[in-house]
């Protein structure tokens, strides 16, 4: 006769588990590359506020280096500025979203409601944060650098630019977009140890057939571009080679003035670890 063996009592399976938990989420060099495959920085962040064991990782110089490099800045969307009247009308568009980011892309569209009775147009955009200027009754303009994604929303009011220089001159970067017929072909600059100067080929993209092409926007590294084509404006993944339609323009919008493009901020804001707290502390994990 066989005898069955009674199941262990709850609270054993919960110290097991806890135990079983413990034993890798309190060793630092798997938790380092448990938060490495976090993959978003939002998730990074949410991680973080764990414990201050967690914070103290997270917000590690080094270990961010290392989650840049697995991660690239990613695109939450992009404020789209049409001539629809008067003034340019902006709207946000969030390219490809996911659950995760759901809370920053109503918080970036939500942003310009503020400005609303200012003509307001994004001039440029880098790293998270627009660079707007706004226009009054005088036509006179403000520039300001906004941070969107900020939970405040904060704004730096810019000092006028100096008079320029009685020379011209031309924005440097390291990477051209040179539409020709059905192609789109990307060069970067010669760095280190090329010739400075030189422009390399390093890809191309072989658009479905020949049509009239007007790039609006490039990612840095020309990982994406925005491109005006055929009555839309389209979002084009160059490391993947997919395109997707983003806005379609209708007749009341007139003429395409901007897109800009707006990325995650890099690196996460962590929250300030108090002073004469045990940065060894470590979490206590319940099942």
């Amino acid at each position: 006769m066989e005898i069955e063996t009674p199941p262990p009592p709850p609270v054993a399976a919960a110290v097991a588990a806890t135990a079983a938990i413990s034993s890798v989420l309190g060793d630092d060099d798997l938790l380092r590359e448990i938060l490495l495959r976090l993959g978003l920085p939002i998730s990074l962040l949410r991680a973080a506020l764990v414990c201050r064991r967690w914070l103290r990782h997270a917000s590690d110089p080094a270990f961010l280096r290392r989650f840049r490099g697995l991660h690239p800045p990613r695109l939450l969307g992009a404020y789209l500025s049409t001539s629809a009247g008067p003034a340019p009308s902006l709207r946000f568009l969030p390219i490809r979203p996911v659950p995760e980011l759901a809370a920053a892309a109503r918080r970036a569209g939500a942003f310009f409601d503020a400005f609303k009775g200012s003509a307001t147009s994004v001039y440029d955009s880098r790293g998270g944060r627009l660079l707007v200027t706004t226009f009054d009754d005088r036509h006179d303009y403000t520039r300001q650098v906004c941070g969107p994604l900020s939970p405040a929303g904060d704004t730096a009011v810019v000092p006028p630019p100096p008079p320029p220089p009685p020379i011209q001159l031309a924005n440097d970067d390291e990477c051209l977009i040179y539409h020709y017929e059905s192609q789109l072909q990307i060069f970067h600059c010669g760095k280190d140890g090329d010739i400075p100067g030189n422009w390399f080929l390093v890809d191309y993209i072989c658009l479905r057939q020949s049509a009239s092409v007007k790039i609006c926007a490039v990612g840095d590294n020309a990982r994406f571009l925005f491109l005006e084509m055929f009555g839309a404006v389209v979002f084009l993944d160059t490391t993947s080679r997919q395109a997707d339609k983003v806005y379609q323009l209708a007749p009341e919008d007139k003429e395409l003035v901007s897109v800009r493009p707006l990325m995650l901020i890099w690196p996460p804001v962590f929250p300030p670890m108090k002073e004469g707290c045990d940065q060894k502390e470590s979490c206590t994990f319940t099942v």
